[in-house]
């Protein structure tokens, strides 16, 4: 009889702990779930496996094997598989990044992916995005291609979700898809319209000079 009240002493403990847990999350603007929940009250670090899914207050969500959220400093540390969808439909792919919820920035960490809703593919790393602002960006080398199989090398870029408008400036190389190539020093590429414009290096010392 003493080992049945034990027992349901814990099991009503492990279901308090859990509601608190939920209501934690809810509070800090984050819902996640996962079939395997480790709770460490002394380093107030939880960590999350096996299919986790973690959704945030931009109804954007994040898939991972492996998630852990610090809640001392508020932020996740994702691992292994990463998949993330944001509300405009854009998708993102990654295998180690963190998701800081006090500036709702998300960070990848290595070689990225990320293709957006109107077609466009770009590959890189170490990928940036501002939630608060709808901005996405990398300072690293990137390769784009568009729908029409066009290619774009850049030295790096940024993404304006809201526009759909992409923009780079440095090195610049396109090879469209009848194998012409171009160079360029900075690009400017709006999705909705599918419009891509640049300038050359000769053009912007022309404009100068005009000056």
């Amino acid at each position: 009889m003493l080992e049945f009240y034990k027992s349901m002493r814990n099991n009503i403990f492990t279901i308090l702990i859990f509601l608190f847990f939920s209501t934690f999350l809810l509070a800090d603007e984050l819902d996640i779930k996962a079939k395997k929940i480790n709770i460490d009250k002394k380093t107030k670090i939880t960590i999350f496996e096996n299919e986790v899914v973690v959704k945030d207050q931009f109804n954007n969500s994040f898939n991972a094997d492996y998630v852990l959220y610090n809640r001392e400093s508020n932020i996740l540390e994702l691992k292994g598989n990463i998949l993330s969808k944001d509300s405009s439909g854009n998708v993102f792919k990654a295998s180690r990044a963190t998701y800081d919820n006090n500036k709702k920035i998300f960070k990848s960490f290595g070689e990225s992916s990320f293709e957006t809703l109107k077609g466009y593919k770009i590959l890189t790393s170490d990928i940036i995005i501002d939630n608060k602002n709808a901005f996405m960006g990398s300072d690293k080398e990137t390769f784009v291609t568009d729908i029409d199989g066009n290619k774009i090398y850049l030295e790096n870029f940024e993404y304006f979700k809201k526009n759909n408008i992409f923009k780079s400036i440095g090195s610049i190389k396109i090879i469209d898809k009848f194998n012409n190539s171009y160079n360029f020093t900075q690009i400017y590429i709006n999705e909705k319209k599918r419009k891509l414009s640049g300038l050359t290096l000769n053009y912007i010392l022309m404009i100068m000079n005009l000056k």
